[in-house]
């Protein structure tokens, strides 16, 4: 009002960061690796600190659930690698970052709260268990998920290299006994 122009950060205690915590991680976060009791979290370089940070200020004093995170993440990665690289796969993902993951985040935002007030309650004990298998069931559902993404691309090439290897073949440009040796050759390198 006096014409002077003042600076001030807007403080906005009651904002929920958890969602853009999740992203930073899952943009982030390139494989998880166990060793033991231990997660070995995998980053695109310059980004550790970031994700260390998200996972932080998630605020899940939890080895067990922190891992089971961990893990959906580097899913949540792979899932994002194998859409950029195969765009027309991203319909298929419609329903995991429309429900599957807001879903998640606000169970892990209510199981939070939780942790922060009645952690000793054992109807909180029963919640933990449950938690840690809704984490197991989401992350089998991100390797379907990723197996979905992948399965059709898997069978168009097979069905190339087979129709490429008839017409090899039905050209005389190869015997048939050679095929079945370099076959034999192939099975035995793997």
């Amino acid at each position: 009002r006096s014409g002077q122009y003042k600076y001030s950060l807007v403080q906005n205690e009651s904002q929920d960061y958890s969602a853009k915590y999740f992203s930073i991680l899952s943009h982030s976060v390139t494989s998880v690796d166990f060793a033991g009791n231990m997660a070995v979290v995998k980053c695109f370089a310059g980004m550790a600190n970031a994700a260390c940070a998200a996972m932080d200020n998630l605020d899940i004093d939890n080895e067990e659930v922190s891992n089971g995170l961990y893990e959906v993440c580097a899913y949540l990665k792979q899932i994002d690698l194998v859409v950029k690289q195969f765009p027309q796969s991203q319909e298929k993902t419609a329903k995991l970052t429309r429900y599957y993951l807001p879903i998640l985040l606000e169970i892990l935002d209510s199981y939070k709260q939780l942790d922060k007030s009645v952690r000793n309650h054992e109807e909180f004990q029963k919640t933990h268990q449950r938690l840690l298998k809704t984490i197991l069931l989401i992350n089998e559902a991100l390797k379907t998920i990723i197996t979905s993404l992948t399965q059709e691309y898997f069978m168009d090439l097979s069905a190339d290299m087979t129709t490429l290897e008839t017409l090899l073949k039905k050209d005389g440009l190869v015997k048939e006994g050679s095929l079945s040796d370099m076959r034999k050759q192939v099975s035995v390198r793997e």
